[in-house]
């Protein structure tokens, strides 16, 4: 089955061009002077190629109305639309969230700030490029202002840069409203203010032109080659650096980017709503959520639909122009609602699409490693890791080898998966290190790391239509340049760890349709796909069925097999003896025990670190079953 946004991906963007220059030609000859679409290609085009195109037979009233009044405006409606959609994809993209807009992080009020001042102050009739630097300042103050607020320790968490953008927000327009009514004591004086909070595009001139569309092609440009970041940064920040993503300086390019797009778009047209939210939004249910074909989408669809917007405006009831932001938002809170009721009706109906037949799937061998088994791939000396003033992990030393699966086991909160956060490198140790191959993992690019060592966390957000196919791939994101597409050994490395994971029958369906197990079994893939030496897997069979759980299992063995250091936090005690070269038993942040199997796991260990009595019987086939019961109180 081929996934449904591959057919609607290619007649997206056959049709959108072609309707982006209908648009554009409507809007030049449509207005209070009609001008024929012929004259209007005619001027155009003697503008553009005079040596080529002949412009002597236009009338100069039609020359005039067509470059001098009516491209300027559809070039600005244009790049505004285009601008406004990317940064909605960017905010999106990073807030993890289909209804997120521009001005969340607070750059609209910061421009409507600057705007503000420049009219209360009377600056605004000194030159007409006073006003969109102003705004445009403004937006780049209030985006410094949430930065600030937001970033603690080098780190700007998504949660806390959303609140600071709503308090900044509130600030910025308490401060707006506050200069209105203190200093505007003339009607149509208030009238310009609320005129352009309310956005449009009339009396625009070739010069906001050019004091905007170069920032707003320098950012959509920036914007395009932080696509793929932003694909792996839907899947969770912390998946993101496992892949080899630089989260936080990603996060500010793209914080960055997305504020210049909205500060530029503000400056020359106003506060206009609903662009960044619906058209992405719009676009992404047509094409999908890779941001390698939505970016570039979404571009197109914004600035056809701001200049079919912007047509509306100045037609609907001649010779009074309606406010740009009035026609955004009729068309945008309508279809906002529609979303709202969409999502309330929405079921998932994901089914576990594991094949009927009985018979295991094939095992490829990955690409044998030239490390001989034995030989330590990673090492902990004595990690202490402390988060929040709390030491999670107390001087923990110990040596994962290649050809050897690991198995982590202790109580909930013990330190299980932060031992393995920090020897994936996405936790710094307060004390001691870590390390791979002989060097600290400190000196190790994010990128490095992930070409080293493979990190299946606990969860991981599968909430886009991303298919199957396309997030296995994601997995080979630490052997491409920013601008290097999948090669033939990225796709071939995709197929083999789908069909190790018994995915190649659903390679095409989105994961949103898919049971828990099958989520599971996807993230497993990924990481195959990474082709890494070192394999760390947080709790891989907490969603999976029996089945799949021994497919997980025997997986991990084979791959130790193949050369490769595992290590794995597990609560399945009894699957630990049969599938794990050495336990590590951790209690209270303390590694208590580590070594094989029986010597690791007996009562007195288990007991300590669990609070258990423990019971070994012998199964039929001769195996030990852990038994367990109650301490008596």
């Amino acid at each position: 089955m081929k996934h449904p946004f591959q057919l609607r991906r290619r007649v997206f963007l056959v049709g959108i061009i072609p309707l982006l220059i209908v648009a554009a030609v409507t809007a030049i000859g449509v207005g209070s002077t009609h001008v024929d679409w012929t004259v209007t290609l005619r001027v155009i085009g003697a503008r553009l190629f005079p040596f080529w195109v002949d412009g002597s037979g236009a009338p100069s009233t039609d020359e005039t109305i067509v470059w001098l009044i009516r491209v300027p405006r559809v070039l600005t409606a244009a790049f505004v639309g285009a601008g406004l959609a990317a940064a909605g994809v960017l905010m999106q993209g990073l807030f993890r969230n289909p209804l997120a807009e521009p001005n969340i992080v607070g750059v609209g009020s910061g421009a409507v700030l600057g705007a503000v001042i420049v009219f209360v102050s009377g600056l605004v009739a000194r030159s007409a490029l006073i006003l969109p630097l102003a705004a445009f300042a403004g937006a780049l103050i209030a985006l410094a202002a949430v930065y600030t607020l937001a970033t603690r320790g080098g780190a700007t968490p998504v949660a806390t840069l959303l609140l600071s953008g709503i308090a900044v927000s509130a600030l910025l327009g308490a401060a707006s409203s506050l200069l209105i009514s203190l200093n505007v004591v003339d009607y149509q004086a208030a009238q310009e203010i609320i005129f352009w909070m309310m956005g449009g595009l009339d009396s625009r001139t070739w010069t906001h032109v050019w004091i905007s569309v170069p920032f707003l092609l320098l950012a959509m440009a920036l914007s395009l080659c932080y696509a793929r970041d932003l694909d792996l940064l839907l899947q969770g920040e912390e998946t993101a650096a496992a892949l080899g993503v630089p989260v936080e300086s990603s996060k500010r390019v793209i914080i960055a980017t997305a504020a210049l797009l909205t500060g530029s778009a503000v400056a020359v047209a106003g506060a206009v709503g609903f662009v960044g939210l619906i058209v992405p939004h719009v676009v992404r249910l047509l094409v999908g959520p890779s941001h390698r074909v939505l970016l570039p989408a979404s571009i197109l669809a914004g600035a056809a639909f701001l200049i079919f917007c912007d047509l509306f405006a100045r037609t609907l009831h001649p010779p009074t122009e309606i406010r740009l932001g009035i026609i955004t938002a009729a068309f945008g809170a309508p279809f906002f609602l529609f979303l709202l009721a969409r999502r309330f009706h929405e079921g998932t109906g994901a089914l576990d699409s594991r094949r009927s037949s009985g018979a295991a799937a094939p095992r490829l061998a990955l690409p044998a490693l030239p490390e001989v088994n034995g030989s330590r791939a990673l090492a902990a000396v004595g990690l202490s890791v402390v988060r929040r003033g709390r030491r999670i992990l107390d001087a923990a030393s110990l040596d994962l080898a290649c050809g050897t699966v690991l198995a982590l086991v202790g109580p909930n909160g013990s330190g299980k998966s932060t031992m393995l956060r920090s020897l994936a490198g996405l936790w710094r140790a307060a004390e001691g290190k870590v390390v791979c191959g002989g060097r600290d993992l400190t000196d190790f690019s994010r990128q490095e790391i992930a070409r080293e060592i493979t990190y299946v966390p606990q969860e991981t957000a599968l909430n886009f239509e991303f298919s199957v196919r396309e997030v296995v791939l994601m997995g080979r994101h630490p052997h491409r340049g920013r601008f290097e597409r999948e090669t033939a050994e990225d796709l071939r490395a995709a197929e083999e760890a789908m069909e190790r994971a018994d995915l190649l029958h659903i390679a095409d369906r989105p994961v949103t349709t898919l049971s828990g197990g099958e989520r599971q079994r996807v993230l497993i893939a990924r990481s195959l796909a990474t082709r890494a030496r070192i394999l760390l897997l947080d709790e891989p069979t907490a969603n999976l069925d029996v089945d799949h759980a021994l497919d997980v299992l025997d997986l991990c063995r084979s791959l130790a097999k193949e050369g490769r250091a595992v290590a794995i936090a597990t609560h399945d005690l009894n699957a630990v003896r049969r599938f794990a070269d050495r336990v590590a038993l951790i209690e209270s942040g303390r590694l208590i025990a580590n070594g094989e199997p029986d010597a690791v796991l007996t009562p007195e260990n288990l007991e300590r670190a669990f609070r258990v009595q423990t019971e070994t019987l012998v199964g039929a086939d001769g195996t030990p079953v852990l038994m367990f019961r109650r301490k008596a109180r």
